[in-house]
């Protein structure tokens, strides 16, 4: 009973959805008309581009004429223009490439137009080149265009190698060996000082003072020092043109730059080379311009006198005894004076050294001496 009933309610529902759904589309008819769906669906124009129609660019008017009157339209139609042919095809181009039209000439100025705009542009201010009138032997106002030094007022020779004992209190402690290269202008010279076996026990030497001169404006120097407990690492650049000085302390992080008042300062080591160079006479001082301990440092070196001389190896040598009043450390720690012989002659060796140090007096004397000179063409 109750599914035939359930079967019943269906089919009423059925025919009632059934029933309004051609209601419904027999309204929608009445009000808009009758649905052509079979007809033909209108298609639109189309609508052609010509892509390889070339366009003429448009031409830029010319600077110093005025642009003509353009003409009157014609009022009468115009027959299509005619499409050019393509250029032959290329085997290096591609035949689709289309061919680039030129640009029109650039419009060149007229003479007046451009002397005015020059006028009109400051001129650049010249370049100032410093005058080295302080350094000796330099004519007043002479603009030094090349190099401020040369190789051969510190090392007139190519190669020098000095060699030295070193005594304290009447006994052997070490050697010192000095070697100077002169090679085309480039000037390096090197010191080295070590205390020998037994001394290294109980205070152990080991300086290293390297200086080069490059291109006759430039000063490099580099000191390293280990003696006994202490122990450093400096160097500094001196740039002879541009009168300055950089300093550096490599194991403290330190750093320092100067303004040097001439340009001709040099390190300790480049300038007791060049007073070798220099005439020397009992009674008259020598003024050397150093750099030396971070600082700028004027140094005067008395000539005190002439002295025989006994070396090592029973050699005997007429000698001049200089006195530098030195106003820094200098490469190694001497706490007195300092004494220096040189042969009086006109190589000026360094034969013999005495100072103070903290164990006591000090004596270097030369044991071994080498040198090549110059070849001919760059002898002074």
């Amino acid at each position: 009973m109750i599914a035939h009933f359930n079967k019943t309610g269906s089919l009423a529902a059925f025919v009632l959805l059934s029933l309004l759904a051609h209601l419904l589309g027999g309204l929608m008819m009445s009000w808009f008309g009758p649905f052509a769906l079979r007809a033909p669906i209108p298609l639109l124009p189309a609508i052609t581009v010509a892509l390889q129609a070339d366009t003429p660019a448009p031409a830029a008017p010319p600077v110093a004429k005025p642009a003509p009157a353009a003409e009157p339209a014609a009022t009468e139609e115009q027959p299509p223009p005619v499409r050019p042919e393509p250029p032959p095809r290329q085997d290096n181009q591609p035949a689709a490439m289309a061919k680039v039209p030129a640009e029109p000439p650039a419009a060149t100025e007229s003479p007046a137009v451009a002397a005015d705009k020059q006028a009109a542009v400051p001129p650049e201010p010249p370049i100032p080149v410093p005058v080295h009138s302080t350094v000796p032997g330099w004519p007043p106002a002479v603009l030094k265009q090349g190099p401020v030094r040369s190789g051969a007022e510190f090392v007139p020779v190519a190669r020098e190698k000095l060699t030295y004992r070193i005594v304290l209190l009447g006994m052997p402690v070490g050697t010192a060996v000095m070697e100077a290269t002169n090679s085309n202008g480039e000037v390096r010279i090197t010191t080295k000082i070590t205390s020998n076996e037994f001394t290294s026990t109980f205070y152990p030497v080991n300086d290293f003072v390297d200086t080069r001169l490059i291109k006759g404006n430039y000063l490099l120097t580099r000191i390293r020092q280990h003696e006994g407990n202490f122990v450093g690492d400096t160097g500094f650049t001196l740039m002879l043109r541009e009168r300055n000085a950089f300093w550096v302390d490599r194991l403290n992080k330190r750093y320092a730059n100067h303004q040097l008042p001439r340009g001709d300062v040099m390190d300790m080591i480049s300038g007791f080379y060049y007073l070798r160079s220099q005439p020397l006479a009992v009674g008259k001082p020598v003024l050397l311009q150093l750099f030396d301990s971070n600082e700028y440092a004027p140094t005067t070196v008395e000539v005190l006198r002439r002295e025989h001389l006994r070396l090592p190896g029973f050699r005997e040598v007429d000698t001049l005894v200089v006195h530098p009043l030195l106003k820094t450390a200098g490469f190694f720690r001497r706490t007195g004076d300092m004494l220096v012989w040189l042969t009086d002659d006109d190589k000026k060796v360094p034969v013999k050294l005495e100072t103070q140090v903290p164990l006591g007096s000090v004596t270097a004397e030369l044991v071994a001496a080498e040198t090549d000179p110059l070849p001919p063409a760059h002898q002074p």
